[in-house]
């Protein structure tokens, strides 16, 4: 429980200061991240499978920046 109580103190931020489409993205990362604090406060295995899952859901709430990004600079 220790573990996900920043992830969601973060995202709970991250609603009042951005756009809701981008903000939602934000909530998939409470998952790894979770998993990072429990490694680093609990003492939790960090294993391979883990660690592939995880960087799975970060790369998939990445894309969706980085082509946004990219058309806003592209517009400009």
């Amino acid at each position: 429980m220790k573990s996900i109580a920043l992830p969601l103190l973060l995202y709970n931020r991250a609603l009042r200061q951005l756009l809701m489409g981008v903000a939602s993205l934000m909530i998939i990362l409470t998952i790894p991240l979770g998993c990072i604090l429990s490694w680093l406060l609990l003492n939790e295995p960090l294993t391979p499978p883990l660690l592939l899952g995880g960087s799975l859901v970060v790369l998939g709430a990445l894309i969706p920046q980085i082509r946004g990004f990219r058309s806003r600079r592209l517009a400009i």
